[in-house]
C-alpha cells in the first residue's frame, strides 16, 4: 500500500509540474580580422583586409525555440560612428520558406531597425520582431517570432555583417574562418 501511495504522489507531482520550455542552439565562432573589402560589387570582386570597426563578426549564437528564434552576434568592436552597419541572417527550413532577417543602424538611427524579408526581398510585416544593438558589449541581438519563419521544426542559417564607410564597403561572412562566402549552418532542431 505504501509503494502505491508513493507512486501516486510521484505521478501527481509529475502531472502538476510544468516542464520548462527548451530550445536547441548552435554556437559558431569566427576569427577576428577576416573582413573583406568589396572592390566591385558588379564583378563580385573583393579582397581581404584587416579588422574594420562595426563589421568584424567574432561569433553567432542561435537558439531555436517553439515560440521564437533568438540570434546574438558578437563583434570585435561595435561603435557609433558615421558607418551604416547591417547584420543579416538568412534562414531556410523544413517549411520551404526562405527569409532574411536584417538589423541595421546608422548615425541618423543609432538604435537601428529590424525587418524580415521574404525570398523576393519584400518586407513580411513580422509582428513581435525585436532587436538590441549593444555597443558596450559589442553585440547585436534579434528575436524573431517562430510564426514569422513558418514555425519550423528545424532551420539552417547563414549570417554576415556589412558596413558602408567613408573608406568603402566591407563584409564579414560569419563562421567561415576567412572565406568571403557565407555558408549554411547545420540543421538546428526546435527545442
Amino acid at each position: 500500500m505504501r509503494s502505491l501511495s508513493i507512486t501516486s504522489a510521484a505521478a501527481l507531482l509529475l502531472a502538476t509540474t510544468a516542464i520548462p520550455a527548451s530550445a536547441a542552439r548552435l554556437d559558431t565562432t569566427d576569427p577576428a580580422g577576416d573582413v573583406w573589402k568589396i572592390i566591385d560589387a558588379n564583378a563580385a570582386e573583393s579582397r581581404p583586409t584587416d579588422h574594420v570597426v562595426n563589421v568584424d563578426v567574432t561569433g553567432v549564437w542561435i537558439k531555436h525555440g517553439a515560440r521564437r528564434v533568438v540570434v546574438k552576434a558578437s563583434f570585435a568592436e561595435l561603435t557609433l560612428n558615421d558607418d551604416t552597419v547591417t547584420f543579416w541572417i538568412d534562414v531556410k527550413s523544413d517549411r520551404r520558406l526562405e527569409r532574411s532577417v536584417q538589423v541595421w543602424s546608422s548615425p541618423e538611427a543609432e538604435d537601428g531597425d529590424a525587418k524580415v524579408l521574404d525570398e523576393t526581398g519584400s518586407e513580411t510585416g513580422c509582428v513581435g520582431l525585436t532587436h538590441v544593438i549593444d555597443r558596450d558589449l559589442d553585440r547585436i541581438t534579434v528575436t524573431v517570432p517562430a510564426r514569422c519563419l513558418g514555425r519550423p521544426t528545424w532551420l539552417r542559417h547563414k549570417a554576415w555583417a556589412s558596413a558602408l564607410t567613408d573608406r568603402g564597403w566591407f563584409i564579414d561572412p560569419a563562421g567561415t574562418g576567412g572565406s568571403e562566402q557565407a555558408a549554411w549552418s547545420a540543421r538546428i532542431r526546435r527545442g
